[in-house]
């Protein structure tokens, strides 16, 4: 339970039998604390372009700006998905390709 000390928002979530998710449903905590961090923080690896898109679109979210391709059908927010639309998922489509 580490991260949401740290981050001082969301919560950790079992995500199966021997693994668990870290959660974050407000989008303003997601653009002040997560999406903050790791623009302070860069990642260095493929992973940063991810997460350029990913903030790209929240950050459009919190405009409530609704091009009808971007909106998630789900409100879930996350960069992994696991059947469902994520914001991650969803740069893809932003960047032109299929999600």
């Amino acid at each position: 339970m580490l991260l949401p000390s740290f981050f001082g928002c969301g919560y950790v979530a079992p995500d199966g039998p021997e693994k668990s998710k870290y959660i974050v449903r407000d989008l303003s905590h997601l653009t002040r604390y997560i999406i903050a961090f790791f623009q302070a923080y860069p990642l260095r690896t493929v992973k940063g372009l991810d997460f350029q898109d990913f903030a790209a679109v929240a950050a459009m979210m919190a405009r409530k700006e609704r091009p009808q391709y971007l909106w998630p059908r789900r409100r879930t927010i996350g960069m992994a998905g696991g059947g469902h639309t994520t914001l991650a998922e969803l740069a893809v489509v932003r960047r032109g390709g299929v999600p």
